[in-house]
């Protein structure tokens, strides 16, 4: 029961403020439990390289030891719009944002090309403008699938010392309404994470795609309040 009532308070409390973050972790994972306790039930683990949503405001539990974290069990066009999650507790030594990483790609944006890069880092994103309804079942950025988006993204490449690293096409899929301003890389140890907002109202959403050692992972996406 204890369970249900921390499930259905992460499902309420999303006006809180939440961050997309990684572990640091020396054992390269990191415990996610039921409750505020190293004695509590441990629910399920994060590993290096996963993203969750750390709800760093949460309004109902104010521990400063603990975090409440959330994490997508994948996104997909049968969940377009709210990616099943699950949830617990995390000791917040062990929490990471992305935007805290202090090593960052430089960007450079150029109509619709934008550039994330190093002297060993080249990403790249292109957009395609819409100009009719898309006929996708899934429309991210927008209210439901309603409305027209203003673009798409058309396009992703990486290379890590001049070597490309191949994407999936489906790393690209209902990708609309990007705003360029917010497409940052960052670069932690092994990985390279590459994060693009759009924070239009109802369409908010978050994305983030994983390169580890040359080789890409997996692409995250949320939505916040």
């Amino acid at each position: 029961m204890k369970h249900v009532i921390t499930l259905i308070l992460f499902t309420l409390c999303f006006q809180a403020a939440a961050q997309l973050s990684i572990i640091k972790d020396p054992d390269g994972y990191t415990n996610v439990r039921a409750d505020t306790s190293i004695q509590s039930e441990v629910l399920f683990r994060v590993s290096h390289g996963e993203v969750f949503q750390d709800i760093y405001d949460y309004p109902y539990h104010k521990n400063p030891t603990w975090r409440p974290i959330q994490m997508t069990l994948g996104h997909s066009a049968e969940h377009c719009y709210n990616s099943p999650e699950k949830s617990g507790y995390m000791h917040r030594s062990r929490v990471l944002p992305i935007q805290d990483i202090r090593t960052k790609l430089t960007q450079t944006i150029s109509d619709n090309l934008i550039t994330l890069q190093n002297d060993s880092i080249q990403v790249r994103f292109s957009l395609v403008k819409v100009e009719n309804q898309p006929q996708e079942a899934c429309l991210l950025g927008t209210d439901l699938g309603y409305g027209i988006p203003n673009n798409k993204l058309s396009g992703l490449t990486v290379s890590v010392n001049d070597r490309p690293v191949p994407i999936p096409e489906a790393a690209i899929d209902y990708i609309y309404q990007v705003q360029q301003n917010t497409i940052k890389g960052y670069v932690y140890q092994d990985l390279i994470l590459i994060t693009s907002t759009t924070n239009a109202a109802a369409g908010y959403y978050e994305c983030v795609w994983v390169i580890s050692n040359g080789k890409y992972l997996k692409r995250y996406i949320y939505f916040g309040p």
